[in-house]
């Protein structure tokens, strides 16, 4: 392929996109940093392709027919690897052990299914790792472990269906983990160990039922919680310690049984909670900043929430306040807002 096909700054940048490529170039300048091959017709990387670009810092192959990831080449400079939108179905083992200085791989929207353990293991500096979209059915124990420096992991938008103790072992840095718009049905107990920095976690648009008492009880630095629509009808007691340290938790769209005082959330930055045909539901919040209520259908309704700055309730289907018992008592109550009570 002639170079003028590439659009090249310098010797430090070469745009190789959309040119129907089925290989990787070979007479680019030796010393670019940046390599867009986007858009292209490539099915397999190879070793040999890439060892003229030693000094490649950004490397992008979306949306190409890449099937399988062998082992790359020794790029000790490179930081950014994009692979997402290809055909990956298999990553073999040391693919990116060569890769000392990678802080972004992207593997995003790909049929990867099944993740080996270890392939991740070789990497000091990466940062964040994107794997939504990719039909991850499990990650078993220690296959995504190990990665010192790692803040942010996607797997949202899989078909993973349980998470297993010990999954996130030795993620010492890790802040964000998103895992909602899989079928999750179970997390075990110790699934989120040793994970101190961890500040957001999202479970929403699963299919978990319950969950156990000491989930989140290790997670010094967690803030954000969201567990909205899934199946969850009751949360353990015990966990109601553990909220009273987050500052927003989501649990709205879930079939919640409040025939007794099931919440206890003092202390809440921030709690969303719908409740469609509820028979009874007491709320003990103090300290909770913004309390929104979504409780369709309620029969009695006792709210314990001093230091509440802001109420909204929304009630569409109470029947009236003549058979709706509804207590408040927020003596720091600074705005009260009531959606569709009938009378």
């Amino acid at each position: 392929m002639p170079e003028s096909s590439c659009s090249c700054s310098s010797s430090s940048s070469c745009r190789c996109s959309n040119l129907g490529l089925s290989s990787i170039p070979q007479n680019l300048p030796p010393s670019i940093t940046s390599l867009d091959l986007r858009h292209n017709q490539i099915k397999t990387l190879r070793q040999s392709e890439l060892l003229r670009y030693r000094n490649l810092v950004e490397l992008d192959f979306e949306k190409n027919r890449i099937g399988i990831v062998n082992c790359l080449p020794n790029l000790p400079r490179l930081e950014t690897l994009h692979l997402q939108h290809n055909m990956i179905t298999n990553i073999r083992y040391g693919a990116f052990a060569n890769l000392p200085r990678l802080r972004l791989l992207n593997l995003y929207h790909n049929q990867i299914t099944n993740i080996q353990l270890g392939i991740f293991s070789n990497l000091p500096r990466l940062k964040v790792l994107k794997l939504e979209s990719t039909k991850i059915i499990d990650i078993p124990p220690g296959t995504i472990s190990g990665v010192p420096q790692l803040k942010y992991l996607y797997l949202n938008n899989n078909q993973i269906t349980k998470i297993q103790s010990g999954t996130y072992l030795n993620l010492p840095r890790l802040e964000v983990l998103r895992l909602n718009s899989n079928n999750i049905t179970k997390i075990m107990s110790g699934a989120f160990r040793n994970l101190p920095k961890l500040r957001f976690l999202q479970l929403t648009y699963n299919q978990l039922t319950a969950i156990q008492s000491d989930l989140f009880s290790n997670l010094p630095s967690l803030k954000v919680l969201y567990l909205s629509s899934n199946q969850l009808t009751v949360l353990p007691p015990s966990s109601y310690f553990t909220f009273s340290s987050i500052s927003r938790i989501g649990l709205s769209n879930n079939p919640w049984k409040c025939d007794c005082s099931m919440l206890d959330a003092d202390g809440v930055g921030s709690l969303q909670l719908e409740n469609d045909g509820v028979g009874n539901l007491q709320l003990d919040a103090d300290g909770v900043g913004k309390l929104q209520l979504d409780p369709d259908g309620v029969g009695n309704l006792q709210l314990d929430a001093d230091g509440v700055r802001k109420l909204q309730l929304d009630a569409d289907g109470v029947g009236s306040l003549m058979t709706v018992q509804l207590v408040v008592r927020m003596r720091t109550l600074s705005g009260v807002l009531v959606h569709d009570i009938q009378s």
